[in-house]
């Protein structure tokens, strides 16, 4: 059967091709009035939708070959070509010249391309293109069960014809919003190979996302700091990893430990030392960690966040075991306009200090106000702790129990943003911190330059290009 788009019956007719469905929508002719009924139905039915210039079909056998600006459609999946062929009742779509795959927060060009709509499942070859923020290239790439496997190519967050920097594999496999595996991986800056390894992976959760690329960063207090976050999987579900740092002012300050994911739970051991926002830092010797997966309380907007640790802490001449427990409640974001959002939060917190055999109950709540416009982002925050007593270590003493936070960052142009940030303590009537920022751009890394009035503190970082 042959359509031409010039000719109305015959692409309504073409365009709804019903997966599975007997007696065709071919049965009958369709008039103009009929063509939202005949839709409606078949979208109850998920169809497989064809478009194009000319359309071949058997209402028999459910072959079919679709040429000239040819799209195959089905729920969010879609086949994009200049001649596709397959089969509309097992879900097979075939395209050998250039083709583009779309899913959400999925976008894969190559040539060869065989999928099903029915199990999700394919391959194509020569592949470009990317998975939400990663941009990927490939001799093929295969979709099986929601993991994308990419072979004998690269992974970036660099969108640049010729990447900065890369990670090159001979297998990356891709668990979008969860994580990414390289296999016999290098890391490549400006053509240049920094360092092989047999396994590497990433995070590519929103709150835990982690870079794979150098670090290079200044402060006043700790000076120059160059620094590399390696993440190794030793099974499924096990990860060793460690952060190797060197400050000029401190010299090497590497982190180690090993993450272990259960049903429903995670469980981390760490070594190593910590900063905290205000240049504090504490030395674990070893720390233990377990966390519960977030759990959402019914059909309420809240989720529930649990957490244990127990660990080993020195600052100075206090050391002693540290031992914590804490109850998290966030409230879903109450959208108030199309720009502006409130995000809500309580908890409970208690903590046993064994240096002085003391407990400290903390109770906190967090307001948070956030305002999108099209070049500026903007904030306005609220916290509140209520403390029995008081932390022996300065790092996670509360010096401010009720803060009030605000700034911006505004787009100046492609490149550039600037902003700035304060910290208010609302009890001592005094801000705390004035801190300017400004934001470059170079060439797939970010550059940030901060300048704290209040602490006359100067600091800088360089980071690649988040994905």
């Amino acid at each position: 059967m042959v359509s031409n788009k010039k000719n109305l019956f015959l692409k309504i007719a073409a365009l709804m091709v019903v997966l599975n469905q007997v007696p065709s929508v071919f049965a009958a002719p369709a008039s103009a009035a009929d063509a939202p009924k005949a839709k409606a139905k078949a979208g109850a039915q998920a169809p497989i939708v064809i478009e194009a210039d000319k359309l071949y079909y058997s209402e028999q056998t459910g072959d079919y070959i679709a040429q000239g600006q040819a799209y195959i459609t089905r729920d969010v999946d879609q086949v994009l070509s200049e001649k596709i062929s397959g089969n509309s009742q097992k879900g097979e779509v075939k395209a050998e010249e250039s083709a583009t795959l779309l899913q959400p927060g999925l976008s894969l060009t190559g040539s060869n391309i065989r999928y099903n709509y029915q199990s999700r499942t394919g391959e194509m070859d020569a592949v470009t293109g990317t998975i939400e923020k990663i941009f990927v290239g490939g001799k093929t790439v295969s979709i099986v069960d929601g993991k994308v496997t990419v072979h004998d190519g690269t992974v970036t967050g660099c969108p640049a014809e010729k990447p900065h920097y890369y990670v090159g594999a001979d297998r990356v496999e891709i668990w979008p919003a969860d994580k990414l595996i390289a296999y016999n991986a290098k890391i490549v800056i400006g053509g240049m190979t920094l360092f092989s390894l047999p396994k590497l992976e990433k995070s590519l959760k929103q709150q835990t996302a982690t870079t794979i690329m150098p670090r290079i960063g200044y402060d006043s207090d700790d000076g120059l700091m160059i620094g590399q976050y390696l993440a190794y999987p030793v099974g499924n579900q096990t990860t060793v990893y460690t952060d190797l740092r060197y400050f000029t002012k401190r010299g090497f300050e590497p982190q180690f430990g090993l993450t272990a994911q259960g049903k429903g739970y995670t469980v981390d051991a760490f070594r190593g030392s910590e900063e905290n926002d205000d240049d504090e830092w504490i030395k674990k010797e070893q720390e233990y960690r377990f966390a519960l997966k977030p759990e959402r309380i019914g059909k309420s907007p809240v989720t529930l966040r649990v957490s244990a640790s127990t660990g080993k802490w020195t600052e100075g001449a206090i050391s002693g075991w540290r031992r914590g427990y804490e109850a998290y409640f966030a409230v879903d974001p109450f959208k108030l306009s199309d720009t502006l959002s409130l995000k809500l939060g309580t908890g409970y917190e208690n903590v046993y200090y064994g240096y002085n055999k003391t407990y400290n109950d903390i109770l906190r709540f967090d307001a948070d106000l956030d305002w999108a416009v099209e070049r500026t982002d903007a904030w306005l925050g609220y916290s509140y702790r209520h403390q029995t007593s008081q932390s022996v270590y300065a790092y996670d003493r509360i010096d401010i129990p009720r803060e009030l936070r605000a700034g911006f960052l505004y787009q100046v142009d492609a490149k550039n943003k600037l902003g700035v940030n304060v910290k208010y303590d609302i009890d001592r009537s005094r801000a705390e911190e004035v801190k300017y920022t400004w934001r470059h751009n170079i060439h797939c890394f970010d550059a940030d330059i901060s300048y704290d009035t209040k602490q006359d503190s100067l600091s800088l970082k360089l980071t690649a290009v988040d994905w």
